[in-house]
């Protein structure tokens, strides 16, 4: 966060990226996420690390994957070992807290937090031990894991709306401290994670009749796979429910949604209230996603675009604004210095944002090689020992390679001169075409250009006559020159 700005985190909790109105969705009503996809950036095709609550967070704290944590299922929260984001920016000197649900070991533990408010930890730090049972998965464990369904209050609804009036009074007390040390906060919320309850203010707003018909009804003839039907004979969730409260249950689900979208816009005010709005960037996101319906399923725990697809938007200062990218790993590719590159996307015009822009790489021009200069991909390279054990280097012909192709070369300036800067892109491609030099046929030698290959002989560019025949095809990519062995 340079330039002293700040950070504010929004997490909820199994929010798929498709129930929002900026995604598309043709019926949910997030006025105020729509609005800061807006004046921001949404990523269509952002993905959680594991569609599981304690993977998911160990994950996004610490920003390794699940296989790298080792927090395989939700008997294994996060409790501060491995170094998190917020540890990084407690470091640097950065102000970091945290309000709502955060789902680590808790117990007291330095998870990367200076304060945590209002925390939701694992309960008594365990967790659910009965989830790690993989093999043989047990016959059968019937839950109602959706809780009381329809209009009402929930204590997780209670507990959202208290974990917003801390964020909200934490963030007028920021504002009254004025500038100077930058903060990063996280605000934790529940919703729309089950039980499916919601005051009716939020639940009259989709009236079960009027919604869609769900996806790919298993009661209407969709074939399941084999596993996710061995974990629905587990679960045996959609089963036990009628037609009419499995049209209750997304009616919740999508109460919950505008009921988190209306806390988020309560936060959101508050902090441009505060005067902190212009040096904040703002990043909504979701842990993992929910199936709703879909296909029979409820809950996650699969790899389905619903389980695992999260909402993923930023707003603030240096951030582009009114896009949607297709990858969130593309936002390491400077986004906010390179603002509207990329073309209008098909569709995913959801209310909200601007303009869907994909961003394309940008591709490297390529130069046609000389005649009789065959290619080595980088697997070649190491089939043939250059980046392998020091025995296989001593047979090969790799090894007679002039040191000076492995240096770094330099653009500009001459020996030494000013301007001299390195050229890192030069030493790979060197190689390479030192590799094809070496390594080509004996067929394939172009005429009259030296005598055969002597270990440890200097570099040279071609003789004119050599440049005469190939015109323009003499020079490597990046601006350096093909090895040619002519005396």
């Amino acid at each position: 966060m340079p330039d002293g700005r700040n950070l504010l985190l929004i997490l909820s909790d199994e929010h798929a990226s498709g129930m929002l109105g900026c995604y598309g969705h043709p019926v949910l009503r997030t006025p105020n996420l729509d609005a800061l996809a807006g004046r921001g950036v949404r990523f269509a095709a952002a993905c959680t690390n594991s569609p599981i609550c304690i993977p998911a967070r160990a994950a996004l704290a610490t920003g390794r994957y699940v296989h790298e944590t080792r927090h395989w299922d939700n008997a294994m929260p996060y409790d501060g070992a491995a170094p998190s984001w917020g540890h990084r920016l407690r470091r640097a000197g950065i102000r970091v807290e945290a309000v709502g649900k955060l789902h680590f070991r808790g117990g007291g533990r330095d998870c990367g937090f200076e304060r945590e408010i209002h925390p939701m930890h694992v309960m008594d730090g365990i967790g659910q031990v009965w989830g790690s049972v993989r093999d043989p998965l047990p016959p059968a464990r019937p839950a109602r894991m959706l809780g009381r369904i329809g209009p009402g209050e929930s204590d997780y609804n209670r507990y959202d709306r208290r974990v917003a009036d801390a964020a909200i009074a934490w963030l007028r007390e920021a504002g009254a401290r004025g500038g100077g040390r930058p903060w990063a906060l996280q605000v934790g919320f529940v919703a729309p994670h089950f039980p499916l309850t919601v005051p009716e203010a939020f639940y009259g707003l989709y009236p079960p009749d009027r919604l869609p018909a769900r996806k790919l009804d298993p009661e209407a003839g969709h074939a399941r796979h084999p596993w996710i039907q061995r974990m629905d004979d587990f679960q045996q969730v959609d089963r036990r429910l009628a037609p009419a409260e499995r049209r209750m249950a997304v009616a919740a689900y999508f109460g919950l949604c505008t009921y988190l979208d209306s806390l988020v816009g309560e936060v959101l005010d508050a902090l441009a209230a505060a005067g902190l709005a212009d040096r904040t960037c703002v990043v909504y996101t979701s842990d993992h996603g929910d199936n709703v319906g879909a296909r029979g399923l409820w809950g996650k725990s699969n790899m389905y675009e619903e389980s695992v697809g999260v909402p993923l938007i930023a707003a603030g200062p240096g951030i582009a604004r009114g896009g949607g990218l297709p990858h969130a790993g593309l936002a390491a590719r400077r986004l906010a210095e390179r603002p509207g590159r990329g073309r209008a996307a098909p569709g995913r015009r959801g209310r909200g944002a601007a303009r869907a822009v994909v961003v394309r790489p940008r591709r490297r021009a390529l130069r046609p090689r000389p005649r009789g200069v065959r290619r080595i991909p980088r697997r070649g390279l190491a089939e043939r020992g250059v980046h392998g054990p020091a025995r296989h280097r001593q047979a090969d012909p790799l090894c007679r390679l002039p040191a000076r192709v492995l240096r770094p070369r330099f653009r500009s300036g001459g020996n030494g001169g000013p301007g001299r800067r390195p050229c890192r892109r030069r030493p790979r491609r060197r190689i390479r075409a030192a590799a094809a030099w070496h390594l080509r046929p004996r067929s394939h030698r172009p005429p009259g250009q030296g005598r055969p290959e002597r270990p440890g002989r200097p570099l040279r560019r071609p003789r004119k006559g050599v440049r005469d025949r190939h015109p323009r095809r003499d020079a490597a990519p990046g601006g350096g020159w093909w090895i040619v062995d002519s005396g």
